[in-house]
Order: structure tokens, then C-alpha cells, then sequence
């Protein structure tokens, strides 16, 4: 039940920030602004303390979540001083104006970077990425952020030496593979990426066409992460599958990707065996 909690106040937060952030952004002053985004902060903290209920109703120990009380005091007091300030402070108003109009040029310079995508989050990794299908002329970054990936899971050292049959494949698997590949880059390099494998087997009376995928290498930067990267290069790779007649789509699950996949339509499955030879 407390991870169970947590996860709900991170969800919370995560939806509340992009809410509050397009708010924010959609003001037409500094002051309006930083009024609104303090009466926002004033609810998040309140929000923080009704949260901090969830794991105490979980019985856990309440003096672990006093933290959450102090952090909730810090952010309310200094919010209301700024929304009292936003209405009273002609010299506040006037300096919120010009750092306002700043953040709406930062803004505009970020927003012609992006190219693929609705800006959400106007200060996130995921607004400034470029999003894109790889191709041959991408070999050496696919191979990169594949040899990344492989090393984070299976837990090896950054300067761990692959063998010449992985390398050799993979590349060859990227550069004739009957497969795409999606890639999040940021100044030139990839930051995500997720693979589907075309397949072509009997048809069967559920998928007349024979045409299935599987879905595999699907892997953010830590840095990357909880920003709905991943989430995006999927939906990009099902949108792909299904122009192409994809009647099934298989993946194999880890824990951490799971509930990112449940959300996206996948559901568990118990009709497929294995035999390694």
C-alpha cells in the first residue's frame, strides 16, 4: 500500500505541474502570471498535506511524512507573499512584467526547436527533443544509444567491451532488419529509443493477415525519464504498425515498463511458451 501511494502522489504531481504550467503560460501579463502560479503552489501545498494522509491511512509512521508538512509550510509561505505582492507592489508588478516577457522569448526559442509534438511543459527535456524514425545515415547513433541500453540493464560498467558477433549483428539487424527504430535526440544525441520487429508468420483465423510485430528496445536516459518520452516513440511505432496491417503487437515486459504499456492497451498474455536452444 505505501508504494501504492507513492506512486499516486507522483502521478498527482506530474498531472498538476502540466496543468499548472499551461495555465501559467497562457496568461497575458508577468503579473497575472506569478499571481496565478502562486496561488498554484499555495494549493500544491495544500495538496501535499492532504496527500501525506494517503500513507498515514496506509499505517505508516506518521513522523516519516513530517517532511512532507515542512515542505508544504516552505512553499505556501513564501506563495502568499508573492500573490499579496502581485496586487499591492507597483514595483513588483513592473519587475514581473519584464522577467515575464523574458520567459516568453525563452519560451518561443524553445518552441522552434521542437519537432514533433504539443508543448506541454514549457521548461522539460521532452520540448526540446526531436523526435524522429532513424535511418541507415543514423547507424552510429542507434548503435550508440543501443549499447547503452544493454549495458543499464544488464547492470556492466560504462566501458564494458561488447563482442564483434553483438556489434556485427546489431548493426546489420538496424541496417536490413525488416524493423523500425525511433529515436529521441537532443543536440544531436539520442536520449530514447524503442525498435518494433516486423514479423511475417501463418495467417491464423484471428490475424488473417499473418502480419505481426514485436515490440523490443525500449529505453530512456535515467536523466530522460517520467516525462512521457517512452511513451511517445511507442505510440509512434503502434501508429506505424497498424498503417502497415499489424494485427498483433508481443513485447516482454519488465516491471518498470509494465504499467507505461497496460496504459497503452497491452494486456498480459499466457498463451506463448519458450524453449532457448
Amino acid at each position: 500500500m505505501s508504494k501504492l501511494s507513492n506512486l499516486f502522489r507522483q502521478e498527482v504531481s506530474r498531472q498538476a505541474s502540466k496543468v499548472a504550467t499551461d495555465l501559467v503560460w497562457a496568461q497575458q501579463s508577468g503579473t497575472g502570471a506569478y499571481s496565478l502560479s502562486g496561488k498554484i503552489f499555495i494549493g500544491c501545498g495544500v495538496a501535499w498535506i492532504v496527500l501525506s494522509f494517503i500513507p498515514i491511512a496506509c499505517k505508516n509512521q506518521i513522523g516519516d511524512y513530517i517532511w512532507m508538512w515542512i515542505l508544504a509550510a516552505i512553499q505556501i509561505v513564501p506563495e502568499i507573499v508573492f500573490v499579496i505582492l502581485s496586487k499591492k507592489s507597483k514595483r513588483f508588478q513592473e519587475w514581473a512584467t519584464r522577467n515575464f516577457e523574458k520567459g516568453l522569448i525563452k519560451k518561443k526559442k524553445l518552441e522552434e526547436k521542437i519537432k514533433i509534438g504539443k508543448v506541454n511543459l514549457p521548461m522539460t527535456h521532452g520540448d526540446v527533443l526531436e523526435y524522429k524514425i532513424a535511418t541507415k545515415a543514423d547507424i552510429d547513433i542507434l548503435m550508440s544509444i543501443r549499447l547503452e541500453m544493454l549495458r543499464k540493464v544488464n547492470k556492466l560498467s560504462d566501458s564494458y567491451a561488447f563482442s564483434d558477433e553483438l556489434i556485427t549483428n546489431s548493426k546489420r539487424y538496424f541496417l536490413e532488419g525488416n524493423q523500425t527504430t525511433v529515436i529521441a535526440l537532443e543536440k544531436g544525441k539520442a536520449v530514447a529509443c524503442a525498435s518494433m520487429s516486423y514479423i511475417e508468420i501463418m495467417p491464423t483465423f484471428s490475424h488473417p493477415t499473418g502480419n505481426r510485430a514485436h515490440l523490443m528496445n525500449v529505453y530512456t536516459n535515467a536523466d530522460y525519464r517520467r516525462q512521457g518520452i517512452a511513451r511517445k516513440l511507442v505510440q509512434m511505432l503502434i501508429d506505424e504498425a497498424k498503417e502497415k496491417g499489424v494485427t498483433e503487437i508481443s513485447l516482454d515486459a519488465t516491471d518498470l515498463g509494465r504499467p507505461l504499456y497496460e496504459t497503452l492497451g497491452f494486456c498480459a498474455s499466457n498463451e506463448c511458451m519458450v524453449m532457448s536452444i
